[in-house]
């Protein structure tokens, strides 16, 4: 099994980030897709950053996902508790 950081590339660049997207976009065109976060987390705790969220995602209905996207220092709340 490959480590998290062996996976995951940080990217902060601008261009680098577009054309990931761009990549992703022209994967995905005309597919069906399914996006979760990944709860069971298929990495040891102590490989993921801090605040990290990791979202798989499947095209075309596969069983298995197709692509890890993750998300590092993330900040998260419950809307329904700040409403209350």
């Amino acid at each position: 099994m490959s480590s998290f950081s062996e996976n995951h590339k940080l990217i902060t660049n601008y261009t680098e980030i577009s054309q990931a997207i761009r990549s992703i976009n022209d994967s995905i065109n005309g597919c069906g897709f399914n996006f979760r976060v990944d709860k069971e987390i298929s990495y040891r705790e102590n490989e993921i950053p801090g605040n990290s969220l990791i979202v798989l995602a499947s095209f075309d209905f596969s069983y298995y996902h197709d692509l890890e996207l993750v998300f590092y220092e993330v900040t998260s709340t419950d809307l329904e508790a700040e409403m209350e």
